[in-house]
Protein backbone atom coordinates (compact mmCIF):
# COMPACT_ATOMS: atom_id res chain seq x y z
CA UNK A 1 0.00 0.00 0.00
CA UNK A 2 1.22 3.83 -0.65
CA UNK A 3 2.38 5.50 2.49
CA UNK A 4 0.03 8.57 3.02
CA UNK A 5 0.82 11.59 4.95
CA UNK A 6 3.76 13.96 5.17
CA UNK A 7 7.49 12.45 3.68
CA UNK A 8 10.14 12.87 6.55
CA UNK A 9 13.65 13.17 6.12
CA UNK A 10 13.81 9.19 6.69
CA UNK A 11 11.26 8.08 4.28
CA UNK A 12 13.98 9.19 2.04
CA UNK A 13 16.98 6.71 2.92
CA UNK A 14 17.74 3.92 0.46
CA UNK A 15 16.39 0.48 1.98
CA UNK A 16 19.47 -0.33 3.57
CA UNK A 17 19.89 2.59 5.65
CA UNK A 18 16.41 2.21 6.95
CA UNK A 19 17.10 -1.68 7.76
CA UNK A 20 19.70 -0.65 10.15
CA UNK A 21 18.62 2.49 11.36
CA UNK A 22 15.23 0.38 12.50
CA UNK A 23 17.66 -2.18 14.14
CA UNK A 24 19.39 0.18 16.42
CA UNK A 25 17.29 -0.63 19.91
CA UNK A 26 16.04 2.88 21.43
CA UNK A 27 17.45 4.06 24.93
CA UNK A 28 21.13 2.65 25.52
CA UNK A 29 21.46 1.56 22.09
CA UNK A 30 23.24 -1.72 21.03
CA UNK A 31 26.59 -3.16 19.72
CA UNK A 32 27.71 -3.52 16.43
CA UNK A 33 27.01 -7.36 16.75
CA UNK A 34 23.55 -6.67 17.93
CA UNK A 35 22.19 -4.16 15.33
CA UNK A 36 23.83 -6.39 12.41
CA UNK A 37 22.20 -9.81 13.39
CA UNK A 38 19.12 -7.42 14.01
CA UNK A 39 19.35 -6.05 10.29
CA UNK A 40 20.17 -9.39 8.85
CA UNK A 41 23.55 -8.13 7.34
CA UNK A 42 27.15 -8.57 7.83
CA UNK A 43 29.35 -6.25 10.43
CA UNK A 44 31.24 -5.07 7.56
CA UNK A 45 28.08 -3.54 5.49
CA UNK A 46 26.37 -2.93 9.02
CA UNK A 47 29.17 -0.89 10.18
CA UNK A 48 29.92 1.16 6.83
CA UNK A 49 25.75 1.74 6.88
CA UNK A 50 26.18 2.66 10.83
CA UNK A 51 28.99 5.53 9.74
CA UNK A 52 26.52 7.13 7.17
CA UNK A 53 23.88 7.10 9.03
CA UNK A 54 25.93 9.03 11.92
CA UNK A 55 26.76 11.19 8.87
CA UNK A 56 23.54 11.99 8.12
CA UNK A 57 23.00 12.75 12.54
CA UNK A 58 20.57 9.61 13.08
CA UNK A 59 22.63 7.81 15.21
CA UNK A 60 25.26 8.66 17.61
CA UNK A 61 28.61 6.31 18.97
CA UNK A 62 29.26 6.05 22.66
CA UNK A 63 32.00 3.60 23.13
CA UNK A 64 31.17 0.45 21.80
CA UNK A 65 27.15 1.44 21.63
CA UNK A 66 25.49 2.74 18.95
CA UNK A 67 21.88 4.91 19.86
CA UNK A 68 19.25 6.75 18.25
CA UNK A 69 19.63 10.54 18.03
CA UNK A 70 16.69 12.64 18.93
CA UNK A 71 16.31 13.59 14.98
CA UNK A 72 15.93 9.88 13.49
Amino acid sequence: PAKSGPVLPRDLLPERLIRVLEAVPAGAGGTLELIARAAAGSIDETVGNLYELLALGYVERGGENWKLTRQA
